[in-house]
């Protein structure tokens, strides 16, 4: 019951000792003063062996003790390596085992990465720590492969990501997933879910108790780790500069090597060079390497990150820090919270060892670009060249207006998508060196407003003479238009195609060994009636191809190029797809195209990349590869063969030059042979 208000001592509230419980981890120890008194690292596992310490690792004093919180249901961490992600992992498990006993869960990747981590790392410790081996049960069936069990209750049991039916066992309270990204996204084909969700079915029966961590190095935007650190409070850890005091994440924007400071995205796009690979001690006996604070530029030497680090905290995205003081306002008690480190912070990596990481990735950026994001800044890494952005879009505006044509237009081509409601459209003119600018775009309602904004104009473009400099105007029109026949309305497609011999119908496919190739469609049930050409095309090649064009210089061979007053709905839809690698169990990655909203204008961009192909512009490199530098050139035309006579030897075509049908070559090899290549005796 309340206790009497004092008038001039604060008023205090009396709690039920239940209610007081609640409020206070169990046994009145938070799970790192727990891990330096009971939990004792042997030797054989690591190289400073001892009583557990965080003063190397002050950054993760909070992630453990998140795990007392009664409030907290969930933890992510998205780690590099080398900053002791796993020891974290064990302290909580450890804790929970003395302090709360409970089944808990551990849950690796893979059958070897599971009996790995729980025999050759947990069970050391486990036997070194004198506190927790004498909790440890007396029969031999209480310590099996997988399965510890304790005296006071505790079990610890461990499981892969491929075992669904052990995932759908006895009921749990806490879960620890490690390495959550090498996971496969589903189980199997009977449980269509990742392994995540289904060790989150288990932990219904204790609602109010269930805690699930997952700690894991990030590797795709997709993946299970960052969607659902998304989805926490984002925390960062904040460290204070020894020169001036000024609060500031570490981050690799402010290394500096040999003179120039890191910038990922010039090097991964090949603008910025920083010299040849070299090894630490290269770069520490030639000083080449240095941290600049943030604020003030000064140097931050390797031997002050300790102490900087000892002074940090985590500080929430939505809440705000004085860099001044370090004072933090606007913090809010979330549920879930998820943390991001980077291997700047590990203590045990110098500045120079990560310079010699940057240099290697740098070497060979594109191969080597995500392994320095996943495993050493603990991001995940989005492919660039395959994910185009609003901000990439953008840059390609040049000075022109929409409907406007510019000068030196070669060639002309659109592309449309049907949809139920009408059919959008994009005319896209060609020029020389694969240059390309985008003339016109819309919706039209009907196939005859179609048809007037595709045929119903004409397109003046001035032509400069090379070696006169006189300056004419060429009238251009649509000569080549690819839509899309896999819309529901195939039938009006077909009937529009038959009307103009300029208009083909095409249907994606997912991957083809080429990227396109015609094939005759039978469309009327009436006898003798010919085939319709369709295009079929490679979504994949495409798409590919066209998520590259947002990058290079505009005065490069091969620049795609838009409007100045292009609007954003055209350019929200040029980022509506995204390229994602995705994997069954038992099968190998898959890259797949996934939809990230309305993609109308880009299905209707790759058409015009078809149409482009079909009326032979060789806009890009054979290669699909697009031109931050020079284009291919375009293939030179086959010679024609002389005109053979009915005296010469070999496959003379009586169809003028186009190759022999195969009933007429079979016909001439019978006649040559003497009869047909068959077992049965010729009769005279």
């Amino acid at each position: 019951m309340p206790a009497t208000a004092d008038p001039v001592a604060p008023a205090r509230v009396d709690w039920w000792p239940e209610e007081r419980k609640a409020f206070e981890p169990p046994l009145g120890m938070l799970p790192s003063e727990f891990a330096e008194r009971h939990v004792y690292l042997p030797d054989e596992i690591t190289a400073q062996g001892g009583f557990l310490s965080f003063d190397l690792t002050p950054y993760l004093r909070e992630i453990v003790d998140s795990a007392a919180d009664p409030a907290c249901r969930q933890v992510v961490a998205c780690t590099s390596t080398q900053v002791g992600k796993t020891t974290a992992l064990f302290v909580i498990k450890l804790w929970r085992v003395a302090c709360d006993p409970c089944w808990s869960l551990w849950l690796g990747p893979a059958e070897d990465d599971v009996t790995h981590i729980f025999f050759d790392r947990l069970r050391p410790i486990v036997n070194a720590s004198a506190h927790i081996k004498s909790l440890l049960g007396k029969s031999p069936r209480d310590y099996k492969r997988v399965l510890i069990r304790f005296g006071n209750g505790a079990v610890i049991h461990a499981a892969n990501a491929q075992a669904g039916r052990t995932l759908r066992g006895k009921p749990i309270k806490e879960v620890v997933a490690d390495e959550v990204d090498a996971m496969p996204d589903v189980v199997n084909r009977k449980e269509n879910s990742h392994p995540v969700d289904l060790c989150e079915e288990r932990l219904r029966t204790f609602e109010e108790d269930a805690f699930l961590i997952m700690a894991s190095t990030p590797t795709l935007e997709s993946g299970q780790t960052w969607v659902r650190h998304q989805q926490g409070d984002k925390r960062r850890y904040w460290v204070p500069c020894p020169r001036c005091g000024s609060w500031q994440t570490f981050d690799p924007d402010r290394m500096e090597i040999d003179g120039q400071m890191v910038d990922l995205d010039r090097i991964e796009s090949g603008d910025q060079r920083l010299g040849p690979e070299r090894t630490a001690d290269d770069l520490l006996r030639a000083r080449a390497v240095r941290y600049l604070c943030r604020h003030c530029d000064a140097p931050i030497q390797n031997s002050e990150k300790r102490a900087m680090m000892s002074r940090g905290k985590w500080v929430q995205a939505r809440a705000r820090i004085d860099v001044e003081t370090g004072k933090v306002t606007g913090a809010h008690h979330a549920t879930s919270r998820s943390y991001q480190l980077s291997a700047l912070y590990s203590p045990w990596l110098t500045w120079e060892k990560i310079a010699e990481k940057i240099l290697w990735a740098a070497a060979d950026a594109r191969e080597r670009m995500q392994r320095l994001f996943n495993l050493w800044w603990g991001l995940p890494y989005r492919d660039k060249v395959m994910t185009p952005t609003e901000k990439q879009v953008k840059t390609r505006r040049v000075d022109y207006k929409l409907g406007e044509v510019p000068p030196g237009l070669r060639a002309v081509v659109a592309g449309v998508d049907v949809q139920h409601y009408g059919f959008y459209w994009v005319i896209r003119g060609w020029g020389e060196n694969g240059r390309s600018w985008l003339l016109d775009r819309g919706l039209a309602p009907d196939w005859k407003t179609l048809a007037r904004m595709l045929f119903a104009r004409a397109f003046e473009s001035e032509q400069v003479d090379k070696e006169t400099g006189e300056v004419t105007s060429k009238r251009l029109v649509v000569e080549c238009v690819c839509i899309d026949s896999a819309g529901g309305r195939e039938d009006e497609v077909y009937d529009f195609v038959r009307k103009s011999p300029l208009v083909h119908a095409t249907k994606g496919r997912r991957k083809m060994p080429v990227p396109y190739r015609t094939t005759k469609l039978k469309t009327s049930r009436v006898p003798g009636a010919k085939g319709l050409p369709i295009q079929f095309w490679s979504n994949d090649h495409y798409f590919r191809r066209l998520a590259r064009s947002h990058h290079g210089d505009l005065r490069d061979r091969g620049a795609w190029m838009l409007p100045s007053d292009i609007d954003d709905d055209y350019v929200r839809q040029l980022t509506s797809q995204r390229l994602e690698r995705v994997r069954a169990q038992g099968e190998a990655y898959q890259e797949l195209w996934r939809k990230l909203h309305e993609n109308h204008y880009w299905d209707c961009e790759a058409l015009c990349l078809l149409a482009s192909d079909i009326v032979g512009v060789h806009a890009f490199e054979t290669d699909g590869g697009i031109t931050g530098g020079e284009s291919a050139p375009p293939p030179a035309p086959a010679s024609k063969p002389p005109p053979r006579s009915r005296s010469d030897e070999g496959d003379w075509s009586p169809m003028g030059g186009r190759r022999t049908p195969r009933s007429v070559r079979v016909a001439e090899q019978n006649r040559r042979r003497g009869g047909r290549r068959s077992g049965r005796v010729r009769r005279g």
